[in-house]
Formats: C-alpha cells, sequence, structure tokens
C-alpha cells in the first residue's frame, strides 16, 4: 500500500518477469509515464476502488490534451486559455485537499473536446478568480457562469456542465474505448519516418529529446528493475546519481529532481526498485513536465526496435564526461567513467550481453585528467562498435563505424603526412611560467591557420602520463654527473619504482630519497629541495625555490616542528608571490593559510591584534552590523571618509569589521561592542591588555572625526617606521636648516616650512596632506620669528621651501589654507619631476547588483506568489541568533541570562528545525538549567560542541521568502520577524506551553541584550513601553500586538534609504492577499487578520521551496 493524492492506492508495480506470465485474473494499468516494461497492478477490484486507483495514476501521466495542473498564483484567466482555438470554455473546479474532484471531473468532460478543466486548489486564486465560486465556466470574452450545487461530487458537476454545454449547442461526443490487445509493431509513425529522414540529411551533433529520452528510461524503467538495492548495487546508484545531479540537460525542474533523489539516495542503506520508481514519481508532481521529449531524434531508428534507448545512452555517457569536465568545481577524473561503469554492471537490463560485452572491452580505470576520461569512453564506443560490425540486429541505415568519421572531423585522423612542418610546444600545464605562455601561443596557432596546408601546429603536456617515456630518461644519469662535487654522497639509479619498496619506502610517493647509512630516509626538505632542482617539470617555479631555500637556510632546521613551520613559512612566500598573478585561480585565490575560518586561533582576533599592535601607525577601526539601518546609512560616509584620507596612509591604517559575520564575533565580543556604529582609533604599538578597548570617535560628522583624528595623529608615536618618520613637534630655537635635514634620511630633498597660529591646525594638516610625497618633509613653526634662523624675512611669510643647500624655492598658494599650500607644492614637485606614492586602488561597486543563478529563480518566484513562510529564513534566524548575535555578549548572567533562558525554551518548545536541530536546542536548554552565567564564547563553543555530535542542523545558508533584490537588503531583520510571528502563532496552538505574552517578553529581551542593531533595539523597547506590551492577556492578542508592532516599523522605515525597493515597507497584509482583513477606507478587520496571520504562520503553511529537502523531519 501507498499513499497517493490522499487516497491509498490498492496498486502493486509488476515487474518484467510478472508481464511474461500469463495475467489471470489481473487488471493491469499501462501509462505513457511508466514505461514499456513496467505497469501496475490493481489488486482491489471493487469499481469504486478501480476508479480511484485510475484517476491517481492518470493523474501521473503525460496527457497533452489534458491540463491536470493546478492554476497557479502567478497565472490569471487570459493566461488559462491553451493556443488550441478549438477550446471555446475554461472551467474553472475547486479540490479539497485530499480529494480527486477536479481530476475526477476532469476525465468525465474528455468527450467534450472544447473544454478544457483546470484545477484551483488554493482558498485565494479561487477567490480571485471566481469570487470564491467553486464551479465556473468561462467563455473567451471573459464570461463567466458560475453553478451552485447542494452536493459537491463529480456526478453533480458534471451534470451541470453537459446541461450547460447542451444548452449552448455543444452535445457530448460518444468516445468508446475498445480494449486494444498487444501484438508487434508492424507500422511505424509517420512522424519518427520525417525524424530519421532529417537526422540522416544533417551533421553529426547532440540532440537534447535523446538525453532525456536516456534519463526518462534508466529512471523510470532500467534501475526500478532491480529488486533490490544495497552493497555494490547500492553505491553505483548513489555515485551515478551524483553524476546525474550535477550533470544533466534537463530544465530546471528536472535538476531540482535529480538533486532532490540524490539527496535522497545519500543515507539510504537499502530500497527497492519500486521505491526509487515511487520517489521519482513523488517528484515528478508538479505543474511543468521533467521531460518533454515523445521521441528520439539523433537516435531515431529505420526500423522499430533498433537503436533508441543503447544509442541514447551512450549520447548521455558522452555527454556527462564531458560536460563534467566543465564544471567549475569538477569531479576527480575517473569519478565519471566509474559511475557509467556501475551502472552497466547493476542496471543495464535491456540487454544483459551488450553489458558484459562493454565490461569486458572497457579497460582498467587509471586516468589522470579529465581529458584522458573522455577520451577512454570514446576508445570503449570505437571498440564496441567495431565488434558490432557484421551484427544481424544492427540498423542498416546507421552502421556502426569508427567514430568521428572524416567528413565531420578533418582533423582527427592521425595520418602520415611528410611533407608538413610541425611546431611543437612541450610544457607542464601546472608551471606558471608555461600557463603564462598559453594564450601567446593559442593566438599565433589561430593567426596560422592560414598555412594549414604545409605547416601543423601541436602542444605535448609534459605533465601527462601518457606523454612521458621514462625509458628514454637520462635524469638519473644527469643526477649522478651534477652530484660529483660532493664527496659525501653517492647517487644510485632505480629503473623501477617498485624497487623503492626494497629499502622500506612507498613506491607510489617516490621518485628521489636520500638515506643516511642505518638506511633512515633523511630531512624531507633535503628531499624536497632535490626533487626541485632535479625532477620538477616548471623550471621557473624550482629556480624560484632554490633561491629560496638558500635565502631561508634549508640546512640549519634541526628539528621535525622546524621543518614543518619552515615548509608552511615558505608555502606562503610563495603565495605571496603569486597573489594576484594570471595562473591564479579566481575560486581558490592565493592567500595566507591557514585562513581565519579554518583556525581561528590562529588568525582572527589574534591577527586583528597583530594589525592594531603595528608601530609607527595610528587605526582608525569602524565596527557594524551590516543589517543594521543606522550602520548602513553610515557606510557610504565611512567610505568616502576613507578614500579622502587615502593620502594619510604612510601613518593611518583604516578597517570596517562586520559583527554580523561568524567569523568576527570573537573579535567584536572581545572589544566589548555594545552598539553599531562604533568608531575606534587605536594608536601605536596598542596592546588589548595594556591599552583597555580604544578611543570612542563621534559618528555626527566627517569634519569632526577628522579633526579628533589630527589631534590623535599628531600626538601618535612613530618610532620603528621603515619610511620617512612625520615630527609633528614645532621647530625650535636652535635649530637650522641643516639640523633639521640630519633628522630625516638622506633621500629627502626638501622641507617644507610652514607657521602655525595659535589654536590652528594649518601646519598639521598641511604635514598630513603632503605625506604622499616622499621628497618633501613638512615642520611646524610656532612663531613667525623662527624664520631667520633659516635666513628668511619673517614678514608677510607663512610658508617656505628649502632644498638641502638651504635655497629657497618660491611657492605661490592662493590662499592662506592647508589645501592651497599642499596644492602650490605639489605643482612644485610634479614640474621638477618628483612623483607622489601611488593612490591604493579603489573598487568602484556596481550601481546595480542583481541576484544570480539560484537567487535570482528564487526572487523571481517570490515576487509573483503571495506571502509565504519559508523553512530557509526560519532557519537562517535561528543560526544568526545562536551563532552570531548572542555569543557576541562578553558576559551573560542577571537579567540578560533570564532573557537567554527565554529565548532558548521557546526555541526548543516550538521548534521548526529538522530532528538534529530539536537535540540541538533540547541539550542546550538541558545545559543551562544547571547554571546561572555564561560567557559569550562559552555559549558559541557549547552550540558547536553540541552541532558536532549531530548530523546536519542548517541545511542551506540562504534566504528565500526573505531574499533582497539588492545585497545586503531585507535578510537578516526580516528573518526576525517572521521567526516571532511563527512562534506566536505556534504558542496560540499550544496554548497550554506558554502563558500569553511570554513570546513577545522573549523577543523584547532578545532586543533589549542581544540584538546587533542598537538603533533597532532601541525603537522596539521605545514601542514595547508605549504599546503597553504588559497588557496583553490572550494568545490572540499577543499574535495581534507583535503585527501591529511591526506595520508601525514598517511605516517608520517607508522611504528609508535601507528599503528594499522591490519590497517596499508597506502595512500588511495588503488588500489583494487579504481582501476581508481591510475595512473602507483604511480601518482593519482585525478578526479577520487574526485568521490571516494564524493560516499563513502555522507551521502547516511553512514551505520548504529553496532547500534540498521536501519536508520535515
Amino acid at each position: 500500500m501507498s499513499a497517493l493524492g490522499g487516497h491509498q492506492r490498492t496498486t502493486n508495480t509488476l515487474s518484467e518477469n510478472e508481464l511474461r506470465v500469463p495475467a489471470l485474473g489481473k487488471l493491469v494499468v499501462f501509462s505513457n509515464l511508466v514505461g514499456y516494461h513496467h505497469g501496475f497492478e490493481i489488486t482491489n477490484l471493487e469499481l469504486t476502488s478501480i476508479v480511484e486507483d485510475l484517476v491517481g495514476l492518470l493523474s501521473f501521466a503525460e496527457h497533452r490534451s489534458l491540463n491536470f495542473d493546478v492554476v497557479l498564483h502567478n497565472e490569471t484567466l487570459s493566461n488559462l486559455w491553451p493556443d488550441d482555438e478549438k477550446i471555446q470554455y475554461i472551467v474553472l473546479v475547486y479540490q479539497p485537499s485530499r480529494s480527486f474532484l477536479g481530476l475526477e471531473t476532469a476525465l468525465d468532460m474528455l468527450p467534450h473536446k472544447e473544454v478544457r478543466v483546470r484545477i484551483v486548489e488554493d482558498d485565494h486564486i479561487l477567490m480571485d478568480l471566481t469570487a470564491g465560486k467553486k464551479l465556473s465556466i468561462f467563455e473567451r470574452n471573459g464570461k463567466q457562469h458560475s453553478f451552485e450545487t447542494a452536493r459537491h461530487s463529480v456526478k453533480a458537476y458534471v451534470h451541470l456542465l453537459q446541461k450547460f454545454l447542451k444548452d449552448e449547442g455543444y452535445p457530448s461526443t460518444p468516445s468508446h474505448q475498445p480494449i486494444v490487445w498487444a501484438e508487434g509493431a508492424d507500422s511505424y509513425q509517420l512522424e519518427q519516418k520525417e525524424i530519421e529522414q532529417y537526422v540522416l540529411r544533417a551533421p553529426v551533433r547532440i540532440y537534447r529529446a535523446d538525453l532525456e529520452r536516456a534519463l526518462y528510461k534508466l529512471l523510470h524503467i532500467e534501475i526500478p528493475k532491480e529488486q533490490n538495492l544495497e552493497g555494490d548495487s547500492l553505491v553505483a546508484l548513489k555515485n551515478f546519481m551524483m553524476v546525474l545531479a550535477k550533470v544533466n540537460p534537463l530544465n530546471r525542474k528536472g535538476k531540482m529532481m535529480l538533486i532532490a533523489m540524490h539527496k535522497w539516495l545519500e543515507h539510504k542503506n537499502h530500497l527497492t526498485g519500486e521505491e526509487f520508481l515511487l520517489r521519482v514519481y513523488t517528484l515528478e508532481l508538479a505543474p511543468s513536465l521533467v521531460f518533454g521529449g515523445r521521441h528520439y531524434v539523433g537516435c531515431v531508428p529505420s526500423k522499430p526496435f533498433l537503436r533508441e534507448y543503447p544509442c541514447s545512452l551512450w549520447i548521455l555517457f558522452h555527454y556527462l564526461t564531458v560536460e563534467g569536465a566543465n564544471l567549475s568545481e569538477p569531479f576527480q577524473p575517473g569519478f565519471v567513467a566509474k559511475a557509467i561503469k556501475g551502472f552497466i554492471q547493476h542496471f543495464f537490463f535491456e540487454c544483459p550481453s551488450c553489458a558484459e560485452e562493454f565490461l569486458s572491452i572497457a579497460k582498467p580505470l587509471d586516468v589522470k585528467s579529465h581529458d584522458e576520461e573522455i577520451l577512454w569512453l570514446w576508445e570503449t564506443h570505437n571498440e564496441f562498435n567495431k565488434r558490432l560490425e557484421d551484427d544481424g540486429t544492427l540498423d542498416p541505415e546507421f552502421p556502426k563505424i569508427q567514430f568521428p568519421s572524416k567528413a565531420s572531423c578533418r582533423d582527427c585522423k592521425d595520418e602520415n603526412e611528410p611533407a608538413l612542418g610541425k611546431l611543437v610546444q612541450f610544457m607542464n600545464i601546472f608551471c606558471g611560467d608555461c600557463r603564462r605562455f598559453v594564450p601567446v601561443y593559442k593566438k599565433l596557432g589561430v593567426d596560422l591557420q592560414k598555412w594549414n596546408r604545409v605547416l601543423r601546429i601541436y602542444a605535448v603536456d609534459c605533465a601527462q602520463e601518457v606523454n612521458v617515456k621514462p625509458q628514454n630518461s637520462k635524469i638519473g644519469i644527469k643526477t649522478v654527473l651534477d652530484l660529483l662535487p660532493y664527496p659525501d654522497v653517492a647517487v644510485r639509479i632505480l629503473d623501477d619504482t617498485q624497487l623503492f619498496s626494497q629499502f622500506g619506502l612507498e613506491p607510489a610517493a617516490q621518485k628521489i630519497a636520500l638515506l643516511d647509512r642505518s638506511g633512515k630516509p633523511k630531512c624531507v626538505l633535503l628531499a624536497l629541495f632535490g626533487f626541485a632542482k632535479f625532477f620538477f617539470g616548471c623550471s621557473e617555479c624550482a629556480m624560484h625555490f632554490q633561491a629560496m631555500a638558500k635565502r631561508r637556510k634549508i640546512g640549519q632546521v634541526k628539528s621535525h616542528d622546524e621543518e614543518i613551520l619552515w615548509l608552511w613559512a615558505a608555502h606562503n612566500e610563495v603565495n605571496k608571490r603569486l597573489a594576484g598573478d594570471p595562473t591564479e585561480d579566481p575560486k581558490f585565490p592565493k592567500k595566507q593559510f591557514p585562513q581565519c575560518k579554518h583556525c581561528r586561533a590562529c588568525r582572527c582576533c589574534l591577527v586583528f591584534q597583530k594589525a592594531l599592535k603595528a608601530p609607527a601607525l595610528g587605526k582608525l577601526v569602524q565596527y557594524l552590523n551590516i543589517f543594521c539601518g543606522h550602520c548602513r546609512r553610515f557606510v557610504p560616509i565611512y567610505k568616502k571618509l576613507a578614500i579622502d584620507l587615502q593620502k594619510w596612509n604612510r601613518i593611518l591604517r583604516i578597517f570596517a569589521v562586520d559583527c554580523a559575520q561568524e567569523d568576527n564575533v570573537s573579535v567584536c565580543r572581545d572589544f566589548e561592542i555594545k552598539s553599531t556604529p562604533t568608531l575606534r582609533y587605536y594608536h601605536s604599538n596598542f596592546v588589548k591588555s595594556r591599552h583597555g578597548l580604544g578611543t570612542n570617535l563621534p559618528i555626527e560628522s566627517s569634519k569632526k572625526i577628522v579633526d579628533l583624528l589630527v589631534k590623535h595623529l599628531a600626538k601618535n608615536d612613530y618610532t620603528g617606521t621603515k619610511e620617512l618618520k612625520p615630527i609633528f613637534a614645532p621647530v625650535q630655537k636652535n635649530e637650522t636648516a641643516k639640523s633639521i635635514f640630519g633628522r630625516f634620511n638622506s633621500k629627502l630633498l626638501y622641507i617644507l616650512l610652514v607657521f602655525q597660529p595659535q589654536n590652528s591646525q594649518i601646519g598639521i594638516l598641511t604635514l598630513l596632506d603632503l605625506l604622499p610625497y616622499p621628497d618633501v618633509a613638512v615642520r611646524i613653526l610656532n612663531d613667525a620669528q623662527l624664520f631667520t634662523q633659516f635666513g628668511l624675512k619673517p614678514s608677510a611669510r607663512n610658508i617656505a621651501l628649502l632644498d638641502r643647500t638651504g635655497k629657497e624655492h618660491p611657492l605661490r598658494p592662493t590662499e592662506e589654507s592647508s589645501s592651497a599650500y599642499v596644492e602650490s607644492v605639489a605643482k612644485f614637485l610634479e614640474q621638477n619631476k618628483h612623483t607622489r606614492i601611488p593612490k591604493l586602488p579603489t573598487t568602484i561597486a556596481p550601481k546595480e547588483v542583481l541576484p544570480q543563478g539560484m537567487d535570482a529563480i528564487i526572487l523571481k518566484k517570490v515576487l509573483a506568489s503571495p506571502p509565504v513562510v519559508y523553512q530557509a529564513d526560519l532557519e537562517q534566524a535561528l543560526h544568526q541568533l545562536l551563532h552570531i548575535e548572542i555569543p557576541k555578549a562578553p558576559l551573560i548572567k542577571g537579567e540578560k541570562f533570564l532573557a537567554l533562558y527565554r529565548l532558548i525554551q521557546l526555541f526548543n518548545r516550538f521548534n521548526p528545525l529538522n530532528q538534529d536541530g530539536r537535540k540541538l536546542l533540547f541539550r542546550l536548554e538541558s545545559h543551562l538549567k544547571t547554571i546561572k552565567k555564561i560567557k559569550g564564547a562559552e555559549l558559541a563553543n557549547k552550540v558547536t560542541e553540541i552541532e558536532k555530535s549531530l548530523g546536519k542542523v542548517f541545511k542551506i545558508f540562504r534566504y528565500v521568502g526573505c531574499i533582497g533584490s539588492k545585497p545586503l537588503m531585507r535578510g537578516i531583520t526580516c528573518s526576525f520577524w517572521t521567526l516571532f510571528h511563527h512562534l506566536t502563532v505556534m504558542s496560540a496552538q499550544n496554548p497550554k506551553v506558554f502563558k500569553p505574552g511570554f513570546v513577545i517578553f522573549a523577543l523584547f529581551g532578545f532586543a533589549k541584550y542581544f540584538f546587533g542593531c542598537t538603533e533597532c533595539a532601541k525603537h522596539f523597547q521605545q514601542m514595547a513601553k508605549r504599546r503597553n506590551v504588559e497588557s496583553v492577556r490572550s494568545h490572540d492578542e499577543e499574535i495581534l500586538w507583535l503585527w501591529a508592532a511591526h506595520n508601525e516599523v514598517n511605516n517608520r522605515l517607508a522611504g528609508d534609504a535601507t528599503e528594499d525597493p522591490k519590497f517596499p515597507k508597506v502595512q500588511f497584509p495588503l488588500r489583494k492577499h487579504c481582501p476581508a482583513c481591510h475595512k473602507k477606507p483604511n480601518g482593519w478587520n482585525t478578526a479577520e487578520v487574526l485568521k490571516y496571520l494564524k493560516r499563513i504562520y502555522s507551521i502547516k503553511r511553512v514551505s520548504f521551496y529553496g532547500l534540498p529537502t521536501l519536508r520535515r523531519t
């Protein structure tokens, strides 16, 4: 028994063997979706049961003349009409859940070819399209005819519809369906004959129809034939489905189906073929068809039963090897070939002898690259064709030949052409120098195509094993000769790597080994050095490594730990050198490893604190939560400030730390960031344990920030700088030009003297703004009379530029301001060909960044659908709370601990997560019961510790209903609102668990003590007091209180810079989503609002769209 569409289906899947037995007393149903060799036996032969089973099975089937799809949210009356002009009427039938009322009505109306029946399952769609009428018929001009009946049955509906059609002059046409007895297929469809003629004339190409037919048959027929899937057959199936999940030609729904099938199989240890087939059917139940083609095209035969499936299967296999190699994250070389062999071995039941032949032909899988994998299948296919050349079952119009033929690929044949010249590039594809030459060589090859009659161009990759001939190598002899100057070393040559085992070494991993007299291998680094010097295929890399080894004194390594760290430091040096190189993989950039997210103890807060500790530098840091409106409004101000202050880069570093990122939680916690945005200044050699948390700066205006920075930078200690040290102290009475130049290095060419009156910062600002010019240093004079010490007259003079000889160079500033001073000096320096330090590169963000890939698909669906609660958003909210928001608190005790415990209690009781997620929150609550305080770091570690002992709690990190149309829009805050609305409804549905108001008080505690958006938290607390949160007396009032509060927030933020233009801040629910909720002109029907909220935020209505699972576990 298996559930189907709400009914208990009394059918069994019949195997091919069972169908060969005379089926006496058996009633068998075949569907075009089921396939050629499978059927369903109806075991309950009562008439009503037979009808129910037929309706259920036909709902799976592919009927082009009848649309069984339910009407979608984005469909209107105008796009319900099919292209067929014979259809004069559209019937809309309301079908309750666990019912076949609409499907049976559609089937019984089939004799009326002028009518198309569509099914409505959603109350809102019914209200929008038919004003709530459960049975309506529409004419092409839009006129609606509705029917009322006391009995909502198929018989009553069909009678009403037939009576209407008869009155309109459309009597039903009799449709007798005689029993068809299976005979041999003597005739062949004209459509397939036309396809065959087209294929015979057309050039060789791949047709999607053939790929779809191959996938259809193997999923619906071949694989389900295996009664018990376990052991090797199940492993083979998992591998094959893993490949199909990543590489397939199907439409979006088909791709999602194969991904879901792969995920479903991952945790299976045993299943039957029927279970597999039923899972396929379950995932196919959707509006659009997965498999659109009905005919083979490239694999069409000239006679029935020839080619078809075997041909399409070969094409599918070739497609998998080629497209699998083109993936951004491809499988390991050989994995696709292994999956193909596994499928043939366990599931190719159509021709067992063919499977045996394939396995006997296929070479052992020892491929080292994806290209070898592609060629492995091509060679196997050609050998298979060769063995079947004279077979009597072959199609005469499509003979078995060695492909590709010369007609389809003239350059594929390797013919002996002595009259041709050959140009060959020998390379190692992993070598940077080689890879940088590749585009040059490719362009040369393209340019020289015109010489093709006399010249052939080749490339040989010496990193491929097929291109290596060790028997011709003289590398061992060369090594003997090169090491002759070293009398302490003797070299012996091995012509077989297996001989390494005689010395206790692993043959597969060895090409060189250095042994002492006791037979023990010596330093790994020295062996590596020898490999790089004598064997490594990348000459440039080998040269760099040898130079680095000498510089880093490889011979002085004294311990194994030093050896490990030496190689780590060397690797990071290489990464630094190659960062940004054209050979760098954009998906795997050359970074210093390990990264913070992989080893927080190695980096993260320690790295940040190391940056703060840097000598001779001030640091300006903005701490923010990117979802916080106040922070987002401050971001452009801070960005502009950072760009303006680039000129101070010699003595100031500018940072931004997003506390909403999990990697930064420890930083924000350790520096006690209690509100955001927070701006702090850190002086040179800052150490948190000695100097506290840094100096807070106000964020009211950029000018105030700059003024305070100037004061801090003027007091900073610049000892230890490798660059020109700025001197903010004023010139003393005993200083001269010579003594001032003496305080700087010998490369300094000019000194600018600036008079700074009392209570002015003109000298300091001029000094800071001229930092990009290393050829000039600024000294400040507090007294204009001091100009006389440099042989200058003080009258009407505020600045003077002197060279090393004491000579003055005239400047003509346009006004008495630091910017005018800097401009005049810069103009002089540029005229005399003195260059400034280049500006740091600034990446300009695009004006509009649109979602891509799956996010774009999700956004389109969400915009077209009415409000729905998505599981992905609930999971994102809980993940953010447990991993980021709450653990940011340094210490949680007292009222704060009580607020934490309330939240965890609430999440545990009404937990929307999977089984492992429920265990996580149960164990966390149990732990909190035993303590009275906890540090944020301890809480984070506890959550991580529990998660490691469980399966995957959070399936995917993606917003669905809370997705933004632009980066950084909606997301976190939207998911928090969604979660707490859901919790108020859950609490109302389970009124004995918590008292009314518990959810709101838990939310109030979260906002007060843990929410990262300070402005949001402040507004929420004020609103809670103003709206008298303590007055809530029932669960229904609690639901409505949060709804009214949410609408107040929406009203306050409508039109704000943080608002998503695609999801404006409106009063919800909208009239189109809940007409009954609105009173004219602008009032609310709270009773209807309550019903609406309870319906959409109910756990039963939560959608798993966008997740790799379709249901709650």
